[in-house]
Order: C-alpha cells, then structure tokens, then sequence
C-alpha cells in the first residue's frame, strides 16, 4: 500500500471523501469527486512532496485512473529519479560547473 504523506494529500483532493472513509485503492478517481483540474493540483502536490518530475509520457489517463495506479507512478518515478545520472555529480550539476 502507500504511505501516510500519500495518504493525507490523497484526501487533501477527494472533496467527497469523509475524513474517516477508506481509500479504495482501485477505485476511479473520478467517482471520488476527482475532476481533472484537482488531478493536476494533486499531480504538483505529489511533485512537491516527493521530489519527483511526472515527465510528459506519464501524464496519461491511466497513471491517474485510481489511487493504486497513482501511487504505483509516484513509486516509479521516486525510484527512477532517486538514481544520480551518468555524467553528473552527486548534486545534478554537470562536470564543468563550479557549482555556484
């Protein structure tokens, strides 16, 4: 499952959920009371919180069709961008910065 940060802006999107209902984890958004503009907001959110780039051949319908397939994106990625880039020191900055 997905851990208490998710969780908490997970809800922080569902104008329909009560405080104190489960999450089913496969159940479309958009029966959640998601619209596409909370997406994007809760999309910049996850951004935010996990320090991760959704990049453009992500942003499909089916990485958002329910919490599962979010959560699942947002693992992959933070695995995928979590991993220092061939070529690049340590920080993101390029051999022949000066790092200023």
């Amino acid at each position: 499952m997905w851990d208490q940060r998710f969780d908490s802006i997970l809800r922080e999107h569902m104008p329909d959920m009560a405080v104190d209902d489960a999450i089913s984890p496969n159940e479309e958004m958009a029966s959640l009371g998601v619209t596409s503009m909370l997406l994007l907001s809760l999309m910049l959110a996850l951004q935010d919180e996990y320090e991760i780039r959704f990049p453009m051949d992500a942003l499909v319908e089916e990485s958002f069709r329910s919490p599962s397939s979010i959560w699942l994106a947002v693992e992959s990625l933070r695995e995928s961008q979590s991993r220092p880039r061939p070529g690049l020191h340590s920080d993101g900055r390029a051999p022949w910065s000066c790092g200023r």
